[in-house]
């Protein structure tokens, strides 16, 4: 039989939240209404207790205790499972972390950030040459190129070129951005057929250098060349990537960068190549003219290829193209012409006379013929040794 105390306790500890164990933030708000409607079913049921006690025998006490305690469960059960089916409140309680974006206040462009390159000027990238030997010559060699490209736009009326500070990468950085984040960079070479097919590493497209300082961009390239992605100009010893992505800016790509010292660097770090670094194509490949046949030698189309044109002007028929800054269409030009009239090559410095077997692979892949070449100088095209016999 429940006496009045027991009951009275009973009550109490349904009715005291502070014997509650502090649920999940999602779930106060149920319990404390859940709490509240016990509390208040509790002193209903004492009341009612009391009030039947007067008219019934005492052998019905128990009974009625326990009818209490269940009528008590059932109505806590029935609270409970109409608040966890009902529609949950849209007011979010969970407190933000201010340092991580939320997918309503993140910047868009954040999944597809830039990489970005080191800001070096290209005389302390040529700076970090080992050999005292290259360094001279990538400082001169950078001098003539750049006055060399000032000069042709000028003469096209072009715009001006200012030289400034361009990102650049590191072999090995590049080599790990290859790896690791290749949607973010598209690899643009500069170099010509014939070095490609030497050695190069996978890119996406290709350009001729020449293009690029005549302000020609293919539409083919226009299409593929990105905006939303780092474009990355290689070349072979790092200045025309230097001076190509200028370029590319005047053509509306601001994303741009090179290779520091070129696909050499690369190599000499020893990363992956497709081919091998090998020019041994050399000159030799085509006779090598004399100065009296240069002269006097008919049924030849004599071309000059340096960028200076400042070169024997008493040849006859003499045809000035600067290779490296010409433009495709130029070269195609004479290349035509080469099918026709056999085609001498004239050279007076290291740059130009570079390009002699880039121009001859053009014309041996096109169907053309090399007579023969000639180097003004006798300095950089060296006539094979012919051992003798006797």
């Amino acid at each position: 039989m429940l006496d009045k105390k027991y009951l009275i306790i009973i009550s109490l500890l349904l009715s005291n939240t502070a014997h509650a164990i502090p649920p999940p933030d999602a779930l106060i708000s149920i319990w404390q209404s859940a709490l509240q409607l016990l509390g208040v079913i509790s002193v209903f049921l004492v009341g009612f207790y009391y009030a039947l006690r007067q008219y019934l025998s005492a052998w019905k006490k128990p009974i009625l205790g326990f009818l209490a305690i269940a009528i008590i469960g059932s109505g806590t059960y029935l609270f409970l499972n109409t608040q966890a089916t009902a529609p949950k409140s849209t007011v979010n309680t969970r407190i933000s972390n201010p340092d991580i974006p939320t997918l309503k206040d993140a910047n868009p462009s954040v999944k597809n950030t830039l990489i970005q390159g080191e800001q070096l000027s290209i005389k302390d990238i040529i700076a970090h040459d080992p050999s005292k030997d290259n360094r001279k010559w990538k400082l001169q060699t950078y001098q003539e190129m750049q006055r060399e490209m000032s000069s042709l736009r000028e003469k096209n009326k072009l715009s001006k070129i200012t030289m400034h500070t361009m990102p650049s990468f590191n072999a090995q950085d590049l080599n790990r951005h290859i790896t690791e984040s290749p949607e973010k960079i598209f690899l643009l070479d500069v170099r010509a057929a014939y070095e490609r097919k030497r050695f190069s590493i996978n890119h996406q497209a290709t350009i001729h250098y020449g293009d690029l300082v005549n302000s020609i961009l293919p539409k083919k390239l226009a299409k593929q060349l990105p905006k939303d992605k780092t474009i990355i100009v290689l070349c072979h010893s790092g200045l025309r990537g230097y001076i190509s992505s200028h370029l590319l800016q005047t053509l509306g790509y601001k994303n741009v960068a090179f290779l520091q010292g070129g696909l050499h660097a690369w190599n000499q770090q020893e990363l992956p190549i497709n081919g091998q670094e090998d020019y041994s194509y050399d000159t030799s490949t085509y006779p090598i003219f004399g100065e009296e046949e240069v002269y006097n030698r008919k049924g030849l189309l004599k071309v000059d290829i340096d960028a200076d044109d400042n070169i024997l002007q008493d040849i006859p028929d003499l045809i000035h193209l600067p290779f490296e800054i010409a433009s495709s269409q130029e070269i195609d030009k004479i290349i035509q012409q080469s099918k026709i009239t056999p085609l001498l090559i004239i050279c007076k410095s290291y740059s130009g006379c570079f390009h002699i077997p880039n121009f001859g692979y053009l014309v041996d892949q096109a169907g053309g013929k090399v007579a023969g070449v000639f180097d003004l100088t006798g300095e950089f095209i060296i006539p094979p040794i012919v051992e003798s016999l006797d």
